[in-house]
């Protein structure tokens, strides 16, 4: 015997709210422990028939299925070739970070060698200017007239 339009109202409202609640339980964590896929596709179809909407593999996946279990294996694949690109990339950048500090360390290096050498080159220029004014002094002619004067004196 058929439901009155009263009767099928209340049951459209009631899977509506099964719904809600099995949607909130999956996104909360829920998934497995509260309610599963096919717990999710039962009462989908049950809300698909109560509205007279047809058959449920018109919209839906039975998860149950091997086209459900085939596409769960891809997304299962995907998501481990994705982890791998991931800890690649994490290695990269690890390497990238490294080889940078050795830049880093190479061009501190080579600074400081820089800088050492050219505070030498000045240190060397000074007592080699030093050396060659004191040559320039002791090369001079003395003025005989001059060191007479101070013998005398």
């Amino acid at each position: 015997m058929g439901m009155t339009s009263a009767e099928k109202a209340q049951r459209i409202q009631a899977l509506n709210a099964v719904v809600m609640q099995q949607e909130t339980l999956a996104m909360g964590g829920g998934m497995g422990s509260l309610v599963d896929k096919a717990k999710l596709y039962n009462a989908m179809t049950d809300w698909l028939r109560a509205n007279d909407l047809g058959q449920p593999e018109q919209y839906f996946v039975d998860p149950t299925s091997q086209e459900a279990q085939q596409a769960e294996q891809m997304q299962a694949q995907q998501m481990e070739q994705q982890q791998q690109q991931m800890r690649q990339m994490e290695q990269q950048m690890v390497q990238m970070q490294q080889q940078f500090e050795l830049e880093k360390q190479a061009n501190e290096l080579r600074f400081k060698y820089y800088d050492a050498n050219l505070d030498a080159e000045v240190e060397e220029a000074k007592i080699t200017s030093s050396a060659i004014i004191d040559i320039k002094k002791l090369e001079q002619p003395v003025d005989k007239s001059d060191a007479k004067a101070n013998n005398q004196r």
